[in-house]
């Protein structure tokens, strides 16, 4: 039950804290064509251990802002099963530990030794949001964004979906990859 509770607290936090900064890196089948990518689809698919299941306020937040990037870059959805490629959204927690060492400010007393220095350890969750673009035709991994950052409480207002917004742009900003713009 532990873990269920700490689950549901941890995907209400997904990429809501507007002061953290989002690490974002991407990779890519150097042999896709993305050239003639044109229309997509979502992909059904449950994920184990998604925390985006958890919160489905947030994930329809995240599925909005990916389609709203998709469809700026040119590319249509479609539900048939003649699309280009799939779309898939999913998001991991994990708990870091973070291991501060304060060192000595000085001597007092050569017989006592130094003081002032002291060990501070503390904990927060890291989430990362995970977009993969699928070649149907293939059925690989033709791309995959990944934006990690500490996390917090999601808020379903105009301010949390604004910040889901801007993290979904920074994520996919090198979708298509930038070697291969140009569709």
């Amino acid at each position: 039950m532990k873990t269920i509770n700490k689950l549901l607290i941890f995907s209400l936090a997904l990429f809501t804290i507007s002061c953290a900064t989002l690490s974002v890196s991407y990779d890519y089948d150097r042999s896709v064509d993305f050239n003639k990518l044109k229309t997509y689809k979502w992909l059904k698919k449950k994920m184990p251990n998604n925390a985006l299941d958890q919160n489905p306020f947030q994930k329809k937040a995240i599925i909005k802002a990916v389609n709203d990037q998709l469809l700026a870059k040119g590319y249509k959805e479609q539900e048939s099963e003649d699309a280009d490629f799939a779309v898939n959204v999913y998001s991991i927690v994990k708990q870091q530990t973070q291991i501060t060492n304060w060192d000595n400010y000085g001597w007092y007393n050569p017989w006592w030794g130094p003081y002032g220095g002291h060990t501070e350890v503390s904990t927060y969750d890291e989430g990362t949001l995970v977009i993969d673009i699928i070649d149907i035709k293939d059925k690989e991994l033709a791309w995959r964004g990944l934006g990690t950052k500490i996390v917090t409480g999601f808020s379903n207002d105009a301010n949390g979906i604004a910040i889901v917004n801007e993290n979904i742009a920074k994520i996919m900003v090198n979708f298509p990859p930038p070697a291969v713009q140009g569709k």
